[in-house]
């Protein structure tokens, strides 16, 4: 009981304490800030799964939001294409996908994407795909319309296993940001304690 009280005493006083608060308030504000702030794009392509691809087929989900949904009509597909990591186009317009969207302009996508189906792009190291749309009706695709503010994720491709990595730890911050940030400051306070009784230890 009286190690207890000596080390909560000791947090109290401590400025760890104090930084760890400081932080979670900042980063809670920037997330809740980026999670409920206005989107200026007409048209917006996001994925809500993995954005690596390791292997090669990739089963993932993309969510569609039209915030102008004069845009959207029967005749818009989703599609991708494929660039090599210097943005050289490696090939141009996969599969033509349909959706329709809902009555507030969204709505989610799933599907599994084959490389083999691309013998150009599967023996390459490092790719990346792109995802897009087309209006079949007006003839023209939403990325390369200076008149769409548009806005699509990627899918990065990259059989280095430090890249594939640092991929899946950009998704976990961007997927799920509040467990990312939960899980950083238990580890934060995790490796505090452990010092914290090591030294202990050694002073006994």
């Amino acid at each position: 009981m009286y190690l207890v009280k000596q080390y909560q005493g000791d947090i109290m006083r401590s400025p760890f304490l104090l930084i760890i608060i400081f932080f979670l308030s900042f980063t809670t504000s920037i997330f809740a800030s980026l999670g409920y702030a206005e989107s200026d794009n007409d048209v917006e392509i996001k994925v809500i799964s993995e954005r690596k691809l390791v292997a090669s087929t990739l089963d993932f989900t993309l969510s569609i939001n039209y915030h102008n949904q004069d845009l959207y009509n029967e005749e818009n597909f989703l599609s991708f294409h494929f660039y090599d990591e210097e943005d050289k186009v490696l090939h141009w317009e996969g599969e033509r996908i349909p959706f329709k969207i809902d009555s507030g302009g969204g709505t989610k996508v799933s599907f599994s994407l084959n490389l083999n189906d691309y013998p150009n792009v599967k023996g390459l190291k490092n790719s990346y795909l792109q995802f897009d749309i087309i209006d079949e009706k007006n003839a023209y695709w939403f990325s390369t319309n200076d008149e769409i503010r548009f806005f699509a994720d990627r899918i990065s491709y990259d059989k280095g296993f430090l890249t594939q990595n640092v991929v899946t730890i950009k998704s976990a911050i961007t997927d799920k940001p509040a467990i990312f940030l939960v899980n950083s400051v238990c580890l934060t306070i995790f490796i505090f304690f452990f010092f914290k009784l090591k030294k202990s230890a050694s002073n006994l």
